[in-house]
């Protein structure tokens, strides 16, 4: 099976890489570095915000594991909003164009908030974003969801921990 990556380069994407790379994927990968560099794939430059510089990377794909984002809980909301909403749009368009089999896409659990609650959360708990980052995740869904010509699945993960990445910093540091 041949995958594309985006956001290969950021915590998520770079455990999923390795992941696909061990169990024997064809994987590519489509980032925005330059200084990137891997021999064990293929690297195509772009930036899923200008569909004309990654429509090449998605040629004979047959999945896409969809994890580029302006991932931060602040920053400029357009940035935030033409990387997180358009960039996913451009990405399922180009899917739809190209027709890859399936779209996976890396959302969030913030989706719902911080619910003041010990229910049980499921994919039809109300949505309560707690921040821009995790509107602009909810509303990148919302697009998804109208592709019904697409294979999507939508993966929502809490707090990610692991080495390397920021979240641990952070708590490792307050504490």
């Amino acid at each position: 099976m041949k995958v594309l990556v985006t956001g290969a380069t950021g915590f998520i994407g770079r455990y999923l890489l390795e992941d696909r790379i061990k169990n024997n994927y064809e994987v590519r990968v489509l980032t925005r570095q330059t200084s990137y560099k891997n021999k064990d794939i293929d690297i195509f430059l772009g930036d899923i915000t200008k569909k004309e510089t990654i429509a090449d990377a998605f040629q004979g794909i047959d999945l896409v594991f969809h994890n580029a984002a302006y991932a931060m809980d602040w920053g400029d909301k357009s940035e935030m909003y033409k990387a997180n909403v358009e960039g996913t749009l451009n990405v399922a368009n180009i899917c739809r164009e190209k027709k890859v089999l399936r779209l996976i896409f890396t959302s969030s659990a913030g989706v719902y908030g911080f619910p003041n609650s010990n229910a049980e959360i499921d994919e039809d708990y109300e949505k309560k974003p707690f921040n821009y980052y995790h509107k602009t995740k909810l509303e990148s869904e919302y697009v998804l969801q109208k592709y019904s010509d697409l294979n999507v699945s939508i993966i929502r993960p809490c707090l990610v921990l692991g080495a390397g990445g920021n979240a641990v910093k952070i708590l490792l540091k307050r504490i």
